[in-house]
Protein backbone atom coordinates (compact mmCIF):
# COMPACT_ATOMS: atom_id res chain seq x y z
CA UNK A 1 0.00 0.00 0.00
CA UNK A 2 2.17 2.95 -1.38
CA UNK A 3 1.43 6.20 0.11
CA UNK A 4 -1.13 4.98 2.82
CA UNK A 5 -0.07 6.09 6.51
CA UNK A 6 -0.78 3.38 9.27
CA UNK A 7 -2.24 5.99 12.09
CA UNK A 8 -2.89 4.58 15.69
CA UNK A 9 -2.86 6.63 18.79
CA UNK A 10 0.27 6.19 20.63
CA UNK A 11 1.66 6.81 23.96
CA UNK A 12 4.27 9.39 22.46
CA UNK A 13 2.18 11.18 20.43
CA UNK A 14 -1.44 11.80 22.30
CA UNK A 15 -0.11 12.58 25.89
CA UNK A 16 -3.15 14.24 27.66
CA UNK A 17 -1.44 14.81 30.84
CA UNK A 18 2.41 14.39 31.70
CA UNK A 19 2.90 14.58 35.57
CA UNK A 20 6.15 15.75 36.66
CA UNK A 21 7.41 12.25 37.66
CA UNK A 22 7.14 10.93 34.46
CA UNK A 23 3.11 9.75 34.71
CA UNK A 24 1.41 9.95 32.05
CA UNK A 25 -2.33 9.54 30.87
CA UNK A 26 -3.05 9.68 27.21
CA UNK A 27 -5.88 11.03 25.06
CA UNK A 28 -7.96 7.39 25.11
CA UNK A 29 -7.28 6.96 28.67
CA UNK A 30 -4.18 5.04 28.92
CA UNK A 31 -1.98 5.22 32.15
CA UNK A 32 1.91 4.94 31.85
CA UNK A 33 3.46 4.94 35.12
CA UNK A 34 6.90 6.06 36.22
CA UNK A 35 9.26 3.38 38.05
CA UNK A 36 8.70 5.24 41.21
CA UNK A 37 4.84 4.87 41.21
CA UNK A 38 4.24 1.78 38.81
CA UNK A 39 4.92 -0.89 41.62
CA UNK A 40 2.23 0.76 44.15
CA UNK A 41 0.03 1.97 41.26
CA UNK A 42 -0.09 -1.63 39.73
CA UNK A 43 -1.13 -3.15 43.51
CA UNK A 44 -3.75 -0.79 43.75
CA UNK A 45 -5.38 -1.10 40.47
CA UNK A 46 -5.37 -5.03 41.07
CA UNK A 47 -6.94 -4.67 44.14
CA UNK A 48 -9.52 -2.38 42.78
CA UNK A 49 -10.64 -4.24 40.10
CA UNK A 50 -10.72 -7.54 41.88
CA UNK A 51 -12.85 -5.45 44.25
CA UNK A 52 -15.53 -4.74 41.26
CA UNK A 53 -15.36 -8.06 40.24
CA UNK A 54 -16.45 -9.30 43.27
CA UNK A 55 -19.43 -7.03 43.36
CA UNK A 56 -20.38 -7.82 39.66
Amino acid sequence: MAGSRYARWTVEGDVETRWMCGCIQTVDGYFGFCQKHRPTLEADIRARIDELDKQS
